[in-house]
């Protein structure tokens, strides 16, 4: 019998079986049945031993708190940066937030996302926060140890992504391009996991900070593309700032030719701040970030500039009809190999036969 059921049942004044028969102690299953049904239901469940479904119920408690403050916790830092850029927002935008009382959504422990809508040049603005799963400990653990091994698992990290989805007037007048201020510290990484950024070339330059790197296809876009206020904004935002790029090709790698057709957007990729100063110089940056389009807009590139990158749209767009190419070749080979499996052995010589002469034709006019 656990003595924490005993106390209880002697806190509600039940009677507790001494439960002692010849010196040895007596457990739920020595009593008979009638003994057990003189007993009332209290004195039953003293003589039950009930440590395993206590310890169970600990366990299930303690898992139930862990996962309430994970997400407590990463509820409380998204509530907080939102209500410290909140202004920025409002000033730049007619409507922000997801409805019109409350400024996020919650679509999972980790995952959360916000929205703004109302100006000129941008159609919509999507916020998303993807934060550690501190509700759940055991998969956060497995994530971290895997990460070190396994390429294709990433170690868990809080970021903020900020994406510019333009309205026509801008998506019309903003030239096809790929431009990007990355955070050194991170470069390869970024360049893993987003496709455009891959497509770019690194150039350092005095305009930024030692820790930033200009990204882009053709290096004449940093002149046109970066303002005053992005070279202000990004003076002091080493750790928040991890990239912000502008760009019109996809996240993933396009296994298809149609995959590689534009979609002009503007993206922004931060650190939470961890500081009242690093929240000062966040809220710069977003506004920085924001106000670009009204510049890309006014910008015209050089037609030697906008050759040089559809010259890198070609090279991309030939590397997929080659794919495509060997694909096709390797079908046809499968349906002729299956064909030939279909004929009598000498059916299959003839066939062999005249595809060699014909290969050999081939050949003579080349």
């Amino acid at each position: 019998m656990s003595s924490l059921t005993s106390s209880l049942l002697n806190f509600f004044g039940a009677r507790v079986p001494s439960g002692q028969t010849d010196g040895l102690t007596k457990t739920y299953y020595d009593y008979s049945i009638d003994e057990l049904k003189a007993m009332t239901i209290l004195e039953r469940l003293s003589i039950r031993d009930w440590n395993v479904e206590i310890f169970t119920l600990l366990i299930t408690l303690g898992l139930v708190l862990i996962w309430k403050i994970g997400l407590t916790y990463n509820e409380s830092k998204v509530k907080k940066w939102l209500t410290k850029h909140e202004q920025v927002f409002k000033d730049q935008f007619y409507q922000f937030g997801t409805s019109s009382n409350e400024i996020y959504i919650k679509d999972s422990a980790e995952d959360f996302a916000s929205y703004a809508t109302g100006r000129l040049n941008i159609s919509h603005l999507n916020i998303n926060f993807n934060l550690e799963p501190r509700h759940n400990m055991f998969f956060y653990i497995m994530e971290v140890i895997f990460s070190f091994f396994v390429k294709a698992i990433t170690k868990p990290e809080d970021k903020i992504e900020l994406r510019i989805t333009l309205d026509k007037f801008a998506n019309d007048k903003i030239d096809e391009c790929i431009w990007a201020i990355v955070n050194k510290e991170q470069m390869n990484k970024y360049r893993e996991s987003n496709y455009y950024i891959s497509l770019t070339k690194t150039s350092d330059s005095e305009l930024l900070p030692r820790e930033f790197v200009f990204m882009s296809e053709v290096p004449d876009l940093n002149e046109a593309l970066f303002t005053k206020d992005l070279k202000d904004s990004i003076q002091n935002s080493g750790k928040i700032l991890r990239f912000l790029a502008i760009t019109d090709q996809p996240n993933d790698k396009p296994t298809k030719i149609q995959d590689t057709r534009p979609f002009k957007r503007f993206i922004l990729q931060l650190n939470f701040p961890s500081s009242e100063e690093e929240y000062e110089n966040s809220k710069k940056l977003v506004n920085s970030f924001i106000t670009l389009v009204d510049h890309a807009v006014k910008k015209e590139f050089k037609p030697e500039t906008i050759k040089k990158i559809l010259k890198t749209r070609e090279v991309e767009i030939n590397k997929l009809k080659k794919i495509d190419e060997d694909l096709k070749k390797e079908e046809a080979e499968a349906k002729r190999i299956a064909k030939l499996k279909n004929l009598s052995e000498e059916e299959q010589k003839k066939l062999e036969k005249k595809r060699q002469r014909k290969a050999l034709k081939q050949q003579r006019i080349r």
